[in-house]
C-alpha cells in the first residue's frame, strides 16, 4: 500500500521556493514525496534512482542538489539524502509521529547521526533519545564540550541570523545604557516559533530588517527589548510597515505611542 504525503498550500508562498526554476521545484517536490522518503526526511536514495524517476541527467541532479545544500535545505551524505528542516514540519506533538521519527533515527549509522548534528538537523536527537531511554550513539568524531555562543560565531541558518542580529542589538543598547540587564532573558522555544511564523508570513528579509529597525524603536526598548515583544504581531507589523525614519532620536511617534496589548 502506498504512503500518502501531503504538501501544505503555503509551500508555494515560501520565498525560497518561489525563486527556484521549474526543474529545481520538481526535484524538491520529488525529494518530499518519492517512495523512499519518510517522516524523518532521511532516505537512502541514489542519483541513479533520482534520474530514473525524474528524467533528469546526473549532471543536472548534482547541480541542483549542490544548490539545495548551499541554501542549507538538503544535504547529500554518502548514500543518504537529508532534508534538514523536515522534522519541523511534522506534528511531533503526536506521539506516534515522534515515535516513527525516532525509530528511523535509531537505526542510522553513528557517522550519519554525527553528520545530522553537524548540519543542525532540526530535531534535538540526543534530548529526544534520552527522553525515551534510547542510548545515544557514541560519536565517531567527538566535538569539543564547549560551543561558542551565537554572538561569537557564524549563524548556521535563517533563525540564527535573526537571533544574532537581536543579540547584537541588545548588546549595543546595553552598552549605551538604554537597558538595565547585561544579558537578555529569552524563551527560545517561544521565540523560535514566533520567528518561524513571522518568516512564513513576511519572508526572511523583511523579518530581519524589522529586527534591525527595532533597536531604534522606543516602545521595544521600554518593554525591555525582548525578542518576543519585537516578534509579537502588532509590533512586528508596525516595524515592517513603518516607513518613518529616525528623527531627533524618536522613531515614528504614532507607532511609539500606540497601545499594544499582549
Amino acid at each position: 500500500m502506498s504512503t500518502q504525503r501531503y504538501i501544505d498550500t503555503s509551500f508555494w508562498d515560501d520565498t525560497w521556493i518561489q525563486e527556484l526554476d521549474p526543474s529545481e521545484k520538481l526535484l524538491y517536490i520529488y525529494l518530499l514525496t518519492n517512495p523512499l522518503t519518510n517522516i524523518a526526511g532521511i532516505m537512502e536514495l541514489t542519483i541513479k534512482r533520482i534520474c530514473f524517476d525524474t528524467g533528469f541527467n546526473s549532471d543536472t541532479v548534482g547541480h541542483i542538489l549542490k544548490k539545495f545544500e548551499d541554501a542549507k535545505k538538503v544535504y547529500q551524505y554518502k548514500s543518504y539524502i537529508i532534508i534538514k528542516n523536515f522534522p519541523k514540519h511534522q506534528h511531533l506533538e503526536n506521539n506516534k509521529i515522534l515515535h516513527g521519527v525516532v525509530s528511523i533515527l535509531s537505526k542510522l549509522p553513528v557517522d550519519v547521526i554525527d553528520f545530522l548534528e553537524e548540519i543542525d538537523y532540526q530535531l534535538d536527537i540526543k534530548k529526544t533519545f534520552e527522553s525515551r531511554n534510547i542510548p545515544y550513539p557514541a560519536s565517531e568524531n567527538p566535538q569539543p564540550p564547549t560551543k561558542k555562543p551565537l554572538i561569537e560565531r557564524e549563524p548556521k541558518n535563517d533563525l540564527e541570523i535573526i537571533e544574532k542580529e537581536y543579540l547584537l542589538n541588545y548588546q549595543q543598547l546595553y552598552e549605551s545604557q538604554l537597558l538595565v540587564s547585561e544579558k537578555p532573558i529569552i524563551n527560545w522555544t517561544v521565540s523560535r516559533k514566533l520567528t518561524n511564523d513571522a518568516i512564513k508570513k513576511y519572508g526572511f528579509d523583511m523579518v530581519l530588517e524589522a529586527v534591525k529597525k527595532s533597536k531604534d524603536n522606543q516602545f521595544c526598548i521600554e518593554k525591555g527589548y525582548t525578542l518576543t515583544t519585537i516578534l509579537s504581531a502588532g509590533v512586528l507589523a508596525g516595524l515592517i510597515n513603518s516607513s518613518g525614519k529616525k528623527k531627533g532620536g524618536v522613531v515614528n511617534e504614532q507607532f511609539r505611542t500606540e497601545e499594544i496589548k499582549f
